[in-house]
């Protein structure tokens, strides 16, 4: 890691250290409960160990005067909690399960013998979370492995969630990128935060995937947990839901996996517009592995897996194109016919004494290659370090237009590095580094055996022009390509989790430098619009649309986020929590390094002229500098019992 990077952590860790300032997202889990006597009074001083029993990992904890205790931020497993006290028996409770997100409750009786004596029971640890007013959905590691995925792309299994739906608004475009879509009680699908390990994956579109429309991982990610409502203080800049995945590490097992999925078109029912001598061909094939274990037993881990897709989709494409007796015709003018003779022949039914139809079988094909590699290394009893690289490369070939087609290439890089710090039973700090990379670009090509006249109308030609003609299909390339996008976020955050009596508080803070390089370009190569094949032929259009020449359509733009907050879960009795929180997350306004922001031309004035146009120092006047967003919930098991939680939360959230 660079030397400025280490000092910028450790300065921020630093700094979080004496004031209050606090976290990112939440990839572990805690732990809490009472231990109490036979007749149910509380146990204070009894010593809690809990140790994972995958790894090794222990952590002690003294109870308080109310028998209560609490370890946060734990990684996630199975886990063994043995409780001693003087004068009672040994307790040791197995099976304890801690899952990603969770706030889990077990509570612990003792028995008046000797120390000597032990009682070993199966945990009965509630699925119900009664500490925490938010809701939501986990996706557990059977779910993710035991459930059938088209296209194995795990955050699907998100519409397990109530009010969670996938939506196909927006489409799949260099525009409007290719991520899954998410719409959560009718929000929109870019209110939503993607996080990997406490590391937030969207991308310049705000969204998570690749060029084929998967978010690969199904062998990498142990289970993710979606939250739709009444997020805590630690959660902001959205206002969709937050889908909170962890990934898996190496335990004291060696332990792996070797898999292929294989899908065609045998079983598959043709398409109505499908000839039955000419079957479009499906193929997809998915494999690869995954493996895990010790480096150093008890100390040091590592986990790695890799998944490739091979996928060849065959699909029967229809044209509208100019008939036989148009391209034939006298009165086409001299200009237009090279473009008129470019489009496809009429292979179909008749559609009108000018049009017919071209009907095509085109193959899509998809490439990805998708690696993971995590390394855990536990420093000391109170020390903890891990790393994840991740590392995604895809691309889509598609040709799907009448005369072109479209290739798209994604590169997705997620980097992780946090280490947790344990003093005394009460006091957790978590200090983490995250790197997200997007890279997407998106080309035309001509189509093999098509000759275009010419792929440009400008003295731009890193594209292909269009020509759209009212009653046949669109000729030539898409008018926002090329896209050239690189975006980078880097992420420093720390979290200081603190109990203390009743209170369980959190304090943290985050910074995100983010920088997103692009060339996005519009009709930049120029289309061409006729409103009937009469003005087409006679090379009459109704507009000609392109950008003016010496335009450049790249930007290079920076910004950085903060936030902060401050969360107390304060348990006013054994069956009631209030969490109360507030969140300060200001940013600076959108800046392009070589001074190529402008102000639009005022066009409501008669005046107005291409000098008017101004340039301007940030994107925007910065609306950031009050967005102060209090939280407010409740937890409450009436019961008791942990089978029973009645929540209502409110607060204040921006996008």
């Amino acid at each position: 890691m660079p030397s400025r990077l280490r000092l910028a952590l450790h300065a921020l860790t630093v700094l979080l250290l004496s004031v209050p300032t606090a976290s990112a997202q939440v990839a572990g889990s805690s732990l809490s409960g009472t231990v109490h006597d036979d007749s149910g009074g509380a146990v204070p001083g009894a010593t809690v160990e809990i140790r994972n029993v995958d790894t090794a990992l222990r952590r002690e904890l003294v109870t308080d005067s109310r028998g209560h205790f609490l370890a946060p931020n734990l990684p996630l497993g199975n886990y063994e909690v043995t409780v001693t006290m003087p004068g009672f028996a040994r307790l040791t409770r197995s099976g304890v399960r801690l899952s990603v997100g969770a706030e889990t409750v077990i509570n612990v009786g003792l028995s008046v013998r000797n120390m000597e004596d032990r009682v070993e029971v199966e945990a009965n640890v509630s699925a119900v979370d009664t500490t925490t007013a938010s809701t939501g959905t986990l996706i557990t590691t059977e779910q993710i492995a035991g459930l059938p995925l088209n296209g194995r792309s795990y955050l699907e299994l998100a519409t397990l969630t109530p009010g969670v739906q996938l939506t196909d608004t927006g489409g799949r475009s260099t525009s409007n990128g290719f991520g899954t879509k998410l719409s959560v009680h009718g929000s929109r699908y870019t209110a939503n935060l993607f996080t990997l390990d406490g590391t937030m994956l969207n991308d310049q579109f705000n969204q998570a995937g690749s060029a084929s429309g998967n978010v690969l991982g199904v062998e990498a990610v142990q289970e993710f947990r979606v939250l739709t409502n009444s997020f805590s203080a630690e959660y902001g800049r959205h206002t969709g839901a937050v889908i909170n995945a962890a990934t898996k590490s190496g335990t004291n097992a060696l332990h792996g996996s070797l898999f292929e999925f294989h899908r065609n078109d045998a079983l598959d029912a043709p398409n109505f517009f499908d000839d039955p001598a000419n079957q479009p061909d499906f193929t997809r094939n998915q494999y690869g592995f995954s493996l895990g274990g010790p480096i150093r037993k008890d100390r040091t881990f590592f986990f790695a897996t890799y998944e490739g897709l091979r996928e060849n989709l065959g699909q029967t494409l229809i044209f509208n194109v100019p008939s036989d007796a148009l391209r034939g015709s006298s009165s086409v003018a001299a200009s237009v016919r090279p473009y008129l003779t470019s489009f496809p022949q009429a292979n179909g039914r008749v559609l009108d004494a000018n049009r017919g139809e071209f009907s095509r079988v085109s193959n899509r094909v998809t490439r990805e290659h998708y690696a993971m590699v995590r390394l855990d290394h536990q420093l000391s009893p109170s020390s903890r370090l891990f790393a994840r690289y991740t590392f995604d490369d895809a691309k889509v070939e598609n040709p799907s237009r009448m005369n072109t087609g479209e290739i798209t290439k994604t590169k997705l890089q997620f980097f992780t590095l946090e280490h947790s710090f344990l003093r005394g039973s009460g006091f957790v700090n978590r200090a983490q580094v995250g790197v997200t990379s997007s890279q997407l670009n998106g080309f035309d090509f001509v189509l093999p055996g098509i000759d275009l006249p010419r792929t440009t109308f400008t003295d731009i030609d890193r594209g292909i022009a269009t020509i759209s003609v009212t009653g046949l299909s669109p000729w030539g390339g898409s008018a926002t390509n090329p896209k050239l996008h690189d975006f980078r976020n880097i992420q420093l955050s720390d979290t200081l989790n603190w109990f203390r009596g009743r209170h369980q508080l959190k304090l943290g803070a985050t910074m995100e430098i983010q920088a997103f390089n692009l060339t996005s370009d519009f009709t930049s190569m120029g289309n061409y619009t006729f409103t009937s094949l009469t003005a087409f032929t006679a090379g009459t259009p109704s507009t000609f649309e392109a950008i003016l020449p010496g335009s450049d359509a790249s930007r290079r733009l920076r910004q950085k986020v903060f936030g902060f907050f401050m969360q107390d879960d304060f348990r006013l009795s054994a069956r009631l929590t209030v969490n109360l929180g507030v969140r300060y997350e200001p940013t600076t306004g959108v800046t392009e390094t070589e001074g190529r922001l402008a102000q639009l031309i005022d066009f409501t004035n008669p005046r107005a002229t291409l000098n008017d146009t101004t340039v301007l120092d940030t994107l925007f006047e910065n609306p950031s500098l009050r967005t102060i967003a209090p939280r407010v919930g409740i937890a409450w098991n009436p019961d008791g019992k942990g089978r029973t939680a009645i929540r209502a939360g409110a607060g204040v959230f921006y996008d």
